[in-house]
């Protein structure tokens, strides 16, 4: 006899692990999604607000390049329009300083300054005299008395000045003052404008400036063209650069330094520390450079921010929210999984589970790729210049529970249908208890609830904050009706709110207006008007009924 051989049948391959593989496959999925995209938020936050400084920077030396620049054409225009007279005329600058001290306020001194030789010192010490100066004379630096029988080298001798308190200062030799007599050969050789370095300005005592220098030429038909002297146009750094650097100040809180042809040549400063970011030791810093009387001006403009971690704080409420979405998500997933397989095994246990379970996952990961930009875009524009980090923490929350609400009535209805009275509880609209609803109770799709959901929220939130909730006597009522008939029929809703104070329109928009401006009507395909009035704010929406509904299920209840 043939043995009988026991047949041991062939092990089947286990399905348990394909559904298991493919969650965890959406769970890394969403953990690389929500790190990217925090990843590129911090990058795209540091990128738009260095930007964003540059262009503040940029706006503020545009400005005061400006102010400065009116200075140098000024003193240019007075030099243009002033005619020397000889040398021995008594008090050569006329009314011309008195009224070149009353256009410009900020001018501390005008002087004239003519070059004084051996041959033409008597002339000069004539017109001193004349100018009511006794025992009239030549004078350095020091104050000592230069002899005018054999001068070694021609005088830069001051002339005239206004006003007529500095005037004891007629006589002293600017050759004596090595940054003046720089600067007054630069004006003639170059034929404009020029400044001395930051000094110490003897006009006014114990203060210090610049000077600047304008190039005066003859113009008394026979010498025409030949350089006379100069006009000598003192200012202190106050008034000059003070009132350049502050008269527009900057949106940001930038510490400024102008300075001159090396960095420790420093004209003027001006501390702005924020007290939002002056425990930063990190500084962004912009440097600008202009000309301004023929030298370089450059002004540095720092800010006590730390940009890397503003953005690391950014990019962790992005990648922190995606991550608890996908969390969701994939609970959710299994525990759709775990259904779809119970139900098709009490079904037909031959139905090929495998293939309903990837169409599962294909339409939940469609859903949370929705959820997670919409979940970005609540993070992102929450963020705004110059908001407090716990306002900004609060209301990222209220908006975020507010779509996991929505998103857990969902999930307790199978994703289908859910009536829009369901939306009007205290999970997701603060205060429901003083919003006054009418309407019929009808039953939305799955991304209209989500967007109601947001838009209740939003709605209700602003009213706490701005609006009717604000105060304890304001109320709000909410109407929806459908009109038209089968086929073409439109939904119609009006948000009014009653009792609070009058509303304004933003000074900053960001997610909120656009969620009820833009992303809202986009959503249900209809159009949307919102009213700030005096009475209250108003949000009318109107779309087609079939956006919101599915048409077997939706009817008005």
């Amino acid at each position: 006899m043939t043995p009988v051989q026991d047949q041991i049948p062939a092990a089947k391959p286990s399905r348990d692990a394909a559904p298991i593989l493919i969650l965890v496959l959406l769970a890394c999925a969403g953990i690389v999604l929500s790190l990217f995209a925090g990843w590129r938020e911090a990058r795209q936050y540091e990128a738009l607000e260095r930007l964003r400084l540059a262009d503040s920077a940029d706006a503020h030396f545009a400005a005061a390049r400006n102010h400065l620049l009116a200075r140098e054409r000024t003193v240019a225009t007075l030099a243009a329009l002033f005619a020397p007279p000889s040398l021995s005329t008594p008090r050569p600058l006329g009314d011309l300083g008195v009224r070149a001290l009353r256009l410009a306020p900020d001018l501390s001194s005008i002087g004239w300054i003519v070059e004084v030789t051996a041959d033409s010192a008597a002339e000069a010490l004539k017109a001193l005299s004349g100018s009511g100066i006794e025992n009239a004379h030549f004078v350095d630096a020091a104050g000592a008395t230069l002899a005018t029988e054999a001068l070694p080298r021609p005088l830069l001798a001051l002339l005239d000045i206004a006003p007529d308190e500095m005037r004891a200062r007629l006589g002293t030799d600017m050759t004596s003052f090595a940054a003046r007599a720089g600067a007054i050969h630069a004006a003639r050789e170059r034929r404009a404008v020029t400044r001395t370095p930051p000094l110490d300005l003897f006009e006014v005592p114990a203060q210090r400036g610049v000077v600047l220098y304008a190039p005066v030429y003859a113009r008394d038909g026979t010498n025409d063209g030949q350089f006379a002297g100069v006009l000598a146009f003192a200012y202190t750094a106050e008034k000059l650069f003070g009132a350049a650097l502050t008269a527009h100040r900057p949106d940001d809180a930038f510490d400024i330094r102008l300075s001159g042809t090396s960095a420790g040549d420093v004209l003027y400063s001006v501390a702005a520390g924020s007290a939002d970011h002056a425990a930063s030791g990190e500084t962004v810093s912009f440097s600008r450079t202009m000309t301004f009387a023929g030298a370089p001006l450059q002004m540095l403009y720092a800010v006590r921010r730390d940009l890397a971690a503003e953005g690391f704080t950014r990019a962790t409420w992005v990648t922190g929210g995606g991550l608890l979405l996908t969390l969701g998500v994939v609970a959710l997933s299994g525990f759709g999984v775990r259904r779809a397989a119970r139900r098709t095994q009490a079904e037909n246990p031959r139905v090929n589970i495998e293939e309903r379970l990837k169409a599962l996952i294909h339409e939940l990961n469609h859903r949370v790729r929705n959820v997670m930009s919409v979940v970005q875009a609540v993070v992102r524009l929450s963020f705004s210049s110059g908001a407090n980090l716990a306002d900004i923490q609060k209301t990222c929350e209220g908006r975020l529970q507010a779509l996991a609400n929505t998103m857990s009535l969902l999930t307790a209805n199978d994703w289908k249908n859910l009536r829009l009275r369901n939306l009007l509880t205290e999970d997701i609209i603060p205060y429901a208890g003083r919003v006054e609803t009418d309407g019929p109770d009808i039953k939305l799709k799955a991304r209209a609830a989500q967007t109601f959901g947001l838009l209740f929220h939003e709605l209700a939130a602003n009213a706490a904050r701005f609006g009717a909730f604000s105060v304890p006597e304001g109320k709000a009522s909410l109407v929806w009706t459908v009109t038209g008939p089968a086929g073409a029929r439109q939904f119609q809703m009006s948000w009014k709110e009653t009792g609070g104070p009058a509303t304004m329109p933003p000074k900053r928009h960001g997610f909120g207006e656009l969620l009820l401006r833009r992303i809202a009507p986009r959503d249900l395909g209809g159009r949307a008007t919102l009213t700030y009035a005096a009475q209250g704010l108003q949000y009318d929406l109107s779309a087609p009924f079939d956006e919101l509904t599915d048409s077997a299920s939706g009817q008005p209840a």
